[in-house]
């Protein structure tokens, strides 16, 4: 038994000893500069690759504030996960709240308080979407300069997200930018007829950077067709909108899919 307990104090002591080592021989002031590998610093997108992520970022944008039901954390969807399609849908009676989150039945009663912190998310949600491809289109320039349609994508990415601001909330959202030095310039609130017409440029912007025989072009084209005669549509222009969807503009059978888990 004392042989035991000796080699148990020995193992003891070696542990301690190896465990001092490692101490002072560690850094301990470098353990205070940890880098966070979910921060993205503009200085390291400088690459195709680099375009191409923030090209993908800004669908996974609009991929959240559609569908939602990402984690909150992250700033996707309502408070309790949901995009814009679940909520506009809650308020216009396609779907109808049976529980007791105080969000969705202020929806679904067509009462929302400024103090629905769903809204206030949906809102952010939209405006990280139309930023994420503001981002995106300078670097796609740079780094693609070949790929053209990436660029008109992104455009039609900008201007979906303005549309449905305008789509599901009052008069008086304003829309910000960022500068060349990546701070945001403020921008004053504005009438939801104003948001549309920045909806149609984005949408022409997108149709001018989508150049017949480019790849995505197609769908970069038909998706602005839809786009752009919806926005019409919202402003009473029906003649307008006649003329920007028609089957040769937009085939019957286009599809444009996103997959969820």
């Amino acid at each position: 038994m004392a042989n035991v307990n000796n080699r148990a104090r020995l193992k003891g002591a070696l542990l301690l000893i190896l465990a001092t080592g490692a101490l002072t021989a560690c850094n301990r002031d470098k353990i205070l500069t940890v880098t966070d590998p979910d921060i993205i610093n503009p200085s390291n997108i400088g690459s195709a690759e680099g375009a191409e992520a923030l090209r993908v970022g800004a669908l996974s944008r609009l991929s959240d504030v559609t569908g939602g039901l990402q984690p909150t954390s992250q700033g996707a969807g309502g408070s309790l996960g949901e995009g814009i399609f679940h909520f506009s849908g809650v308020v216009a009676d396609e779907w109808r709240s049976s529980d007791t989150f105080v969000q969705r039945d202020e929806a679904d009663s067509r009462a929302i308080t400024e103090a629905n912190t769903a809204m206030t998310l949906e809102a952010r949600g939209l405006q990280r979407t139309r930023v994420a491809a503001i981002q995106a289109i300078p670097v796609l320039r740079q780094w693609k300069p070949a790929n053209i349609s990436d660029v008109g994508q992104m455009f039609w990415v900008r201007g979906w997200a303005e549309m449905t601001m305008a789509e599901n909330f009052c008069n008086g959202m304003p829309l910000s930018s960022i500068d060349a030095g990546n701070n945001i310039v403020y921008g004053d609130p504005l009438q939801n007829t104003e948001i549309y017409a920045r909806a149609i440029v984005s949408f022409d912007s997108a149709l001018q950077n989508a150049p017949a025989g480019d790849s995505r072009a197609d769908s970069v084209k038909w998706l602005v067709g839809i786009e752009k005669a919806r926005v019409q549509l919202d402003l009473g222009d029906v003649a307008g909108a006649n003329t920007t969807i028609t089957t040769a503009n937009v085939p019957d059978n286009f599809r444009f899919s996103m997959f969820y888990t």
